[in-house]
């Protein structure tokens, strides 16, 4: 059974949760929202991947009805191929009356290099749901119907390019900004982003060389629309991602230059694709928080049974001794009761804790199941030959 742990620690030490204060050019999908008091201020981070090869510097600011509640840094330099957090703080005043939802827009905008005859920025945008309760002083409490504020502006379905009308002050150069869609927007599912700035499989596309492939639409489909839309799977997601986007970008990089590595790639995606196909049905059985945990919990089983086996089967001791059945279940159902405490308590840093160890356990406990499986068989084979 120290073997199960062993792989648990493993993997722990290779997911680390990441946060700081910087940005990228490439968000991270999923839904911010945010539950708050007049009086209160909240914090939370907003996920932003560098794709450029050299340093950049962007600027951050926010706009829409609800901006003057949100605090950022003005600007924020990055490494290539960094992945960061921006964190962002939300203030709501004492004497605002509440009872009311915004939908602010945070803006992230790489400013083009001067001098020449246009200046190009890249932007990517993140709209913030802040649901603002009603003030509990009657001398600030406007009674109403509880209202939420719709953008007046379509979202953008697409990169779209904008020429701004002002230009600016002493100089002839026109700007030139092209806005990457938010990855939260309500959009025609047949207008879904694949522009290059927003948030990418990386390693998918690289391998099926487009994020139209329906391989890639896929993968992206099921993590948008399912698990990002749960607090459980936003939550795993963050720390995923963190780890995901530490060595993707370079992998894709190398990835594109090489077609047979590309070819793997595709190959080992297929048997994924089956497995979320399965997921995706369990998740379907029952919506919400619990459905993201059934098909976590199948998707876990199946990949670690799928593709980690071989590093399992390459331990000693878990070709020769035996698995201790009782034992990986009371661990599993230990932390599965985690799991469900924190889905009850709505407290986001402990499902970010247990649901990642949720499915490290089951990926080691399933990878070593396959492996002795395995071994079992080589062994029945060897002993029916002699």
């Amino acid at each position: 059974m120290k073997t199960i742990w062993l792989f648990v620690i493993v993997a722990l030490i290779l997911v680390p949760i990441t946060v700081t204060n910087s940005s990228a050019l490439q968000e991270v999908a999923g839904k911010i929202k945010v539950d708050i008091k007049p009086g209160e201020t909240k914090t939370f981070q907003w996920g932003l991947i560098s794709d450029s090869d050299t340093t950049t510097t962007l600027g951050l600011s926010a706009e829409g009805k609800g901006a003057q509640f949100l605090f950022l840094p003005k600007s924020v330099t990055l490494d290539p191929h960094q992945f960061v957090y921006v964190q962002v703080n939300a203030t709501i005043p004492n004497n605002y009356p509440g009872n009311v939802t915004l939908t602010p827009a945070m803006d992230a905008t790489e400013f083009g290099q001067t001098g020449g005859a246009t200046v190009i920025n890249i932007q990517v945008k993140k709209f913030v749901t802040l649901v603002i309760a009603t003030n509990e002083n009657p001398q600030f409490r406007i009674e109403q119907a509880n209202t939420t504020q719709q953008e007046t502006q379509a979202q953008p379905s697409e990169v779209q390019k904008n020429i701004p009308l002002a230009q600016q002050p002493n100089s002839t150069q026109k700007g030139l900004t092209i806005t990457a869609p938010p990855s939260n927007a309500q959009s025609n599912p047949a207008q879904k982003p694949s522009g290059p700035f927003g948030i990418r499989c990386l390693i998918a596309t690289a391998a099926f060389g487009s994020e139209l492939s329906p391989q890639v639409q896929f993968l992206r489909d099921f993590r948008d629309n399912h698990i990002l839309q749960t607090e459980s799977g936003s939550s795993f997601m963050t720390v995923f991602n963190s780890w995901y986007y530490s060595f993707s970008p370079y992998v894709a990089d190398y990835e594109r230059q090489q077609p047979w590595l590309q070819q793997i790639v595709r190959t080992s995606i297929y048997p994924l694709l089956g497995i979320l196909t399965i997921s995706e049905k369990g998740f379907s059985a029952v919506q919400g928080d619990y459905g993201a945990l059934i098909a976590g919990t199948i998707a876990s089983s199946m990949i670690g049974a799928v593709y980690f086996w071989p590093f399992a089967l390459s331990v000693k001791q878990v070709r020769v001794k035996r698995f201790n059945y009782r034992m990986a279940i009371i661990i599993t159902l230990v932390i599965f009761a985690a799991v469900l405490g924190s889905i009850f308590s709505v407290n986001k840093y402990a499902l970010m804790a247990t649901t990642s160890l949720f499915v490290l356990t089951l990926v080691s406990i399933f990878s070593i199941l396959m492996a002795k499986t395995l071994v079992k068989v080589k062994n029945y084979f060897v002993k029916k030959q002699l």
